[in-house]
């Protein structure tokens, strides 16, 4: 991964890297047995890191509690198992609300000892992906549910349905593959879900996914608008080295005090349903302001898609080396 921040930020000062004290706002969730969040709170706090997992290893240690993996970190697995307790109520909750789980497969470039590219192998999402993806979602829910409470204007990720031109062509599509499934001339992410479940143990299931993904609009950073009522809209809220908005964010959540007693999730909600929109829009927050804010996201959506093309280059070249490379080898003469 290319970090957007120099690295020793991404790496250093932004990276919990095991046995340091890093700075960090925490925003700390009550989360039902049905995955509902019923109150959060935001706060600034110290993380110190007992650990490094990579995926693989959370992973394993969740398929088998009583596996070596397990053994090694015998006294973290209780935590982990707590946790992936949380995962399966909050994916229990998005299945009910109708939200888009696409399950695709990302490909990584391995390379030898020189630098050269030595192959090209998929990327599976694992237990431990999903589970940290959901950690992040609802973290996400809780800061869009405090700013537009704060009445506060931030960036937000935007992803929008799909354009007239593309809805057409997504609907001709399933026609030509029989499937009897298809999307409303207004069309909802539920309905996206739908075919993507109906369709998931078919051969084709990658293609097809791959299809309802592309029909689409590119999600962009913006402020949001009344258009795009119905499609996730959520404020960058994650890493910084992921996201360059993410400060942003950050600093508008940070400039609102927030008491260590949790706020109920389900009052905001009832009163964010109406002034949500309103309060996204309308307000100043005290990062950037309205045209201010609206440029940054603009400049940030332009670089993130200018960085998506070149990655897509960069990866279309190493499949071409890579089978060149293969080509030649089997070319040349036994020994």
């Amino acid at each position: 991964m290319i970090p957007m921040l120099p690295e020793k930020l991404s790496n250093g000062l932004c990276s919990l890297n095991p046995g340091e004290d890093r700075l960090a706002m925490v925003c700390d969730m009550v989360i039902g047995a049905k995955g509902e969040i019923e109150a959060y709170q935001f706060f600034p706090a110290v993380i110190h890191s007992h650990a490094r997992f990579t995926y693989t290893e959370v992973a394993a240690i969740l398929a088998n509690t009583r596996g070596p993996e397990s053994a090694r970190r015998a006294d973290l697995v209780p935590h982990l198992v707590h946790l992936h307790d949380v995962y399966r109520a909050l994916l229990k909750q998005r299945s009910q609300r109708g939200a888009i789980d696409f399950e695709t497969t990302e490909t990584q470039i391995v390379c030898d000892d020189n630098g050269r590219i030595e192959k090209i192998v998929p990327r599976a999402r694992n237990e431990a992906h999903r589970l940290i993806e959901e950690a992040m979602l609802a973290a996400n829910v809780c800061s869009a549910d405090f700013i537009a409470q704060a009445k506060h204007a931030a960036l937000y990720r935007v992803h929008e349905g799909p354009t007239p031109e593309k809805k057409v062509t997504l609907q001709n599509y399933l026609k030509a593959l029989g499937l009897g499934l298809s999307v409303s001339d207004d069309p909802k992410p539920r309905e996206f879900q739908a075919i993507a479940d109906a369709t998931k143990d078919r051969p084709d299931a990658l293609q097809i996914h791959t299809m309802l993904l592309r029909s689409m609009q590119q999600a962009s950073t913006r402020r949001p608008t009344a258009a795009t009522s119905g499609w996730p809209t959520m404020p960058i809220r994650t890493s910084p080295a992921r996201f360059a908005a993410t400060p942003i964010c950050w600093c508008t959540a940070s400039s609102r005090p927030c008491s260590r007693q949790a706020v109920p999730h389900r009052q905001r909600c009832a009163r964010g349903s109406a002034q949500g929109a309103q309060g996204r829009q309308g307000a100043q927050g005290p990062c950037a302001g309205g045209r201010a804010l609206g440029a940054a996201g603009a400049h940030c959506s332009a670089n993130e898609r200018r960085c998506r093309r070149s990655l897509a280059r960069c990866r279309g070249l190493a499949s071409s080396a890579a089978s060149c490379a293969i080509a030649s080898a089997r070319s040349l003469p036994a020994p």
